[in-house]
């Protein structure tokens, strides 16, 4: 199967700062193409220290003759206030351009206005069409920041404790257990259809399930569950990772999303298919290796741990009495 490219917000903000240079720095204001533009638009505006409004406010601003450096907050002050009557354009990405030509009409009848379009992530063909672009990326790709409003998840395959809500704080395999699938906190829920749900909730707490996923509006295709009887048994069987690969493997899925990194890895392993990780936020695939991911996942929660004791020994190894 054909890997997927996948990047993150990190690699987002990396590629953004490592090619800060490419992007002009005379222009009056960063102008982002809503929703998934904003983001990119926002760290190259705090970069350039240059005020930043969506097309809206940016259409808005030059109907009522206000000045941009109303959105650039406190550092309003420090912006330059002559005018190169250039406005940078930016959007996450490029991929067949119908955005790109939306965004040029509404903008085509301001005449007095030099318009640079721009974008982190473009396919070959958006290099011609753009003036500024950072990286050049085949058509399929996923972005941390939309793959859960992606169309690619009517084909894919998820998990429900973890990815859709929180996990349980505590299974008793009874009243408290069901409370907490009645009332289960939301996580990252779907605004596309997807194709099926795989779980190891035990097929007695379908209704409540059932229940939870149309309360959320979570459309899928087939809700797969785990046909033991109790939570002793399915904790003796143990095949969790195991159990959602043979499911994936038999469907024509081209993405899982787990919750668990151990539990993704296991899929991969036994599948060799593409899973997208809730815990680290990553996609693995073909040749992802369990040590070597679980020791970044580790080294990740040490440097976080670390940070966490430094704030607060600054915070109250400070204060006095």
């Amino acid at each position: 199967m054909e890997e997927i490219v996948y990047r993150s917000f990190d690699d987002l903000s990396r590629t953004i700062r490592e090619n800060i240079h490419k992007f002009p720095h005379d222009v009056d204001a960063i102008v982002g193409v809503p929703r998934s533009g904003m983001i990119p638009a926002y760290l190259i505006g705090l970069y350039l220290n240059k005020p930043v409004l969506s097309i809206s406010s940016f259409l808005e601003a030059q109907a009522n003759g206000t000045e941009y450096d109303a959105d650039a907050g406190a550092r309003s002050q420090y912006i330059r206030k002559e005018r190169s009557h250039k406005i940078l354009v930016v959007d996450d990405s490029y991929r067949r351009g119908e955005a790109h030509r939306k965004v040029v009409q509404q903008l085509a009848p301001i005449k007095e206005i030099q318009f640079l379009h721009a974008a982190i992530y473009t396919t070959a063909e958006g290099v011609e069409a753009l003036d500024v672009w950072c990286e050049v990326l085949p058509s399929r790709r996923l972005f941390e920041w939309n793959i859960f409003h992606h169309k690619t998840l009517e084909n894919a395959a998820l998990d429900i404790d973890g990815v859709l809500c929180q996990d349980p704080p505590l299974d008793d395999d009874g009243p408290q257990y069901l409370a907490y699938i009645r009332h289960a906190i939301p996580r990252f829920i779907p605004s596309v259809p997807v194709k099926m749900l795989v779980t190891c909730r035990l097929e007695k707490y379908r209704a409540a399930t059932e229940a939870w996923l149309a309360e959320q509006g979570v459309r899928y295709g087939e809700l797969i569950m785990l046909d033991l009887p109790d939570k002793a048994t399915r904790m003796k069987w143990g095949k969790h990772g195991f159990y959602k690969g043979e499911v994936y493997e038999k469907s024509d899925c081209s993405l899982f999303i787990e919750s668990s990194l151990r539990e993704a890895l296991q899929i991969v392993q036994s599948t060799r298919k593409p899973v997208f990780c809730t815990e680290t936020m990553s996609v693995l695939q073909q040749g992802s290796s369990m040590k070597t991911e679980l020791a970044q996942l580790d080294a990740k929660r040490r440097m976080a741990r670390k940070r966490c004791r430094n704030w607060l020994q600054k915070f109250f190894g400070g204060r006095k009495g």
